[in-house]
């Protein structure tokens, strides 16, 4: 399209897209979409079905966008990548804007590549010593994040009261719609895992496959509903059985985080402080490690260049 549009005298300039999945194979995974600076084609020279100025344009298209990305294997890396990010944004208390976070996850994805082709064994060690941290957090049912968390008594009260009384309403609303879409959301999963096996698709699997399901589960509510209560009251089910799952998810996610928060606090509380330090400390410790290889790679790649 756009050789056809420059050969026709018109200059087109292409904005490349970048879309960073935080989990590529979740549906609802949150997405960073990074813009980058435009660019033309305007010296690619050649007609729409030149397969040198399709590959070269091409090409240019491929540098700008991965410029924009974080490059990991989806089956090893990606969840490396994430974890290391986490870890270091929480013990250098690294803001959580988007485009941040991005960057540093380029940065990490680069490095972790580069420091097991160029190092395998400081790799492996590297990766050790993560793995020797995360298993510490696990038997303390703790994250990253705890181990920062300073919470007045006043705080935790007020916390408390309000979604105590929130509770009175999302409660009942969550555990109605995990009763009457409990069945539908299994089944999207079951579908999905039986339209394909490869983790790139399984979110769109998700998505085509709930929106099949769903569908399905509402006309069934619904004609229910008609033959018990009539066509209006049918009518009215169908109309509201959306609104009703949307409202049910946020009350169960709501509902999920509050109970996340308070066993956290609870596991905090009974957490002896020097415990508590100390696994600060080997986040500490492990992030320094981090900065010291990315020095490491700075240098040799300034070296090599």
């Amino acid at each position: 399209m756009a050789l056809s549009a420059g050969q026709a005298g018109t200059c087109v300039a292409l904005v490349p897209v970048g879309l960073n999945f935080e989990r590529k194979t979740a549906f609802r995974s949150r997405v960073t979409i990074v813009y980058g600076p435009s660019f033309s084609c305007t010296d690619v020279v050649g007609p729409p079905d030149d397969p040198a100025a399709v590959r070269a344009l091409t090409d240019r298209i491929a540098t700008h966008m991965r410029r924009l990305l974080v490059e990991a294997d989806p089956g090893a890396d990606a969840a490396l990548v994430e974890r290391v990010d986490r870890l270091y944004a929480a013990a250098r208390g690294r803001t959580r804007d988007a485009e941040d976070r991005v960057a540093r996850r380029r940065v990490i994805s680069a490095g972790a590549h580069r420091l097991r082709t160029a190092n395998p064994a400081r790799y492996e060690d590297v990766l050790m010593r993560i793995r020797r941290y995360d298993d510490r957090l696990r038997r303390f049912g703790l994250r990253d994040r705890h181990l920062d968390w300073q919470v007045p008594a006043s705080t935790a009260i007020q916390f408390a009261v309000r979604e105590s009384l929130a509770a009175i309403v999302l409660l009942p609303l969550a555990l109605a719609a995990f009763a009457v879409f409990y069945l539908p959301y299994q089944l999207t999963g079951r579908a999905a895992r039986w339209f394909t096996r490869e983790p790139e698709v399984t979110a769109t699997a998700k998505v085509v496959g709930g929106a099949i399901v769903y569908l399905a589960w509402f006309v069934a509510l619904a004609a229910a509903t008609w033959w018990l209560a009539g066509a209006r009251t049918a009518l009215v089910v169908l109309a509201l059985l959306p609104l009703a799952a949307a409202a049910g998810l946020f009350a169960i996610e709501r509902e999920s985080a509050v109970v996340d928060a308070v066993r956290a606090w609870l596991l905090l509380r009974r957490t002896a402080p020097d415990t508590r330090d100390r696994l600060r400390r080997h986040r500490s410790e492990l992030a320094d490690i981090l900065d010291e290889i990315n020095e490491w790679l700075t240098a040799e790649r300034a070296a090599s260049s």
